[in-house]
This record gives structure tokens, C-alpha cells and sequence, in this order.
């Protein structure tokens, strides 16, 4: 998670001692974690704590500390960022956790302030594709993040061809060891160091992702394989 946050500071996002980072998510959880604490603790900076999510409070913490960057859903952006002012002093902002489908399009062309769509899993730190600040696609979730592969495979696990869609996998520093104590569990969906993330994308002919359909949560599915295999026994 660490080198995950490393990565953002130094090859992506530029963020430094001069960047406010403001808390609209939980620390705890790995988005926040990596993303806010982790991020702006490498880099230097300062964050800007919030007790809990409120727009109101948000806005007012965002001119009172003169906040940067926000990472945060594209729901909770959307609040923070289309209210007129609300971006004075804003520079960078990534739209990730819970992404559907084309989610966080309009913020892009609705704002000044670039908003920089991810992707990614609890089980890849979590981020394993984001848009690049000088070059965002519209529509897209980015590039694969630098030191990550990803493939996208057919039910049989082959590659398929270039524009169509398949199964998300991803494979790099940022992928979890396996589930504690769980190894069935891990070995459900973690398979030759590929996470299966059971998320349908499709990639471009420039390699940006563009996500189809969110399969459903990778702990959720390796539980569900456990019991599978339990029951068959």
C-alpha cells in the first residue's frame, strides 16, 4: 500500500510540501489510506481532517485550509466540486472506490480541475490503472499504473483481441500475498500471481481501460469458490 502511495507522489500526481490533501473518506480504509494518509505523508503535506463527511463542512474546510487534492468516489466529488468557488484553489483530484460504468464522466467536463478517473481493488493496494494528469481520457479508468501488467482474458483465460472485452486481471507489486489465513480462499482468485478481478473492461488501441460491467467484490467471489469447493467434498 505504501508503494502504491510512493508511486502516486513521484511518477503521477506530483503532489509535494506545498499540497493539502483533504480527508473525504475514511483513513482506515484502503483508498484513504493509500491514497490520503500514506500519500501525503511521503510527499510532506499537510491533510485537512474531517470528523465525518458533510458537504457543507466540506466546502468550508476546503477555503478555510485551501485544499489541493481530494481523493474520493465520484459521488462525494460531485457534491465538493460543482458548487461555484468551490475549486479555487484545487489542483488534482482522483474519482475511485466504488466506480461503475461511466461514472465521474460529467465531473470531467463540468469543472476546471482535473479529475483523474481509477481503477482498482482492495486486492491491488488499491490502485492498478488511473488516467494520466497531462493526457485523461474521457470515459476511460487509464493506464495500467508503472510496474503493473494487466491483461484482459476470455472464461478460458486466453488473451482477447484488441477492442473486445474481458476479464480484468492484474499482476504487480501492488497485488496482495493472498488472504490472511485463507488459502483456498487466495488460491480462488489469485492464480500464477494473477488477481481475477471478475471485472469486465475493454482497452483502446492507445491501451486505456475502459470498465463495462463491475463483476462483484474478489473476496466475496473467493468465499463463495470456498464453500463451492467445501460442499463438493
Amino acid at each position: 500500500m505504501f508503494y502504491n502511495a510512493v508511486i502516486l507522489v513521484d511518477r503521477l500526481l506530483g503532489l509535494n510540501a506545498e499540497t493539502v490533501g483533504l480527508a473525504a473518506l475514511p483513513l482506515s480504509g484502503v483508498f484513504g489510506q493509500t491514497c490520503i494518509l500514506n500519500a501525503l505523508v511521503y510527499a510532506g503535506g499537510a491533510i485537512s481532517l474531517l470528523p465525518s463527511f458533510d458537504t457543507s463542512a466540506t466546502l468550508d474546510a476546503i477555503a478555510r485550509d485551501r485544499v489541493t487534492y481530494i481523493a474520493s468516489a465520484p459521488a462525494i466529488l460531485r457534491d465538493v466540486l460543482l458548487p461555484a468557488g468551490a475549486t479555487t484553489t484545487l489542483n488534482v483530484c482522483i474519482a475511485g472506490g466504488a466506480v461503475g460504468p461511466g461514472e465521474g464522466n460529467g465531473l470531467l467536463t463540468q469543472i476546471e480541475v482535473p479529475v483523474l478517473m481509477a481503477y482498482g481493488r482492495v486486492e491491488t493496494s488499491p490502485i492498478a490503472a488511473i488516467n494520466p494528469r497531462h493526457a485523461p481520457r474521457h470515459g476511460s479508468i487509464g493506464l495500467p499504473i508503472w510496474g503493473t501488467d494487466i491483461r484482459l482474458v476470455n472464461p478460458d483465460g486466453e488473451a482477447v483481441a484488441p477492442g473486445d472485452t474481458g476479464e480484468i486481471i492484474v499482476r504487480g507489486h501492488n497485488v496482495m500475498k493472498g488472504y490472511y489465513r485463507q488459502a483456498e480462499a487466495t488460491a480462488a482468485v489469485l492464480r500464477d500471481g494473477w488477481l481475477h478481478t471478475g471485472d469486465m473492461v475493454r482497452q483502446d488501441e492507445d491501451g486505456y481501460l475502459y470498465l463495462v460491467e463491475s463483476g462483484p467484490n474478489v473476496a466475496d467471489r473467493a468465499a463463495q469458490a470456498l464453500r463451492r469447493n467445501r460442499q463438493e467434498r
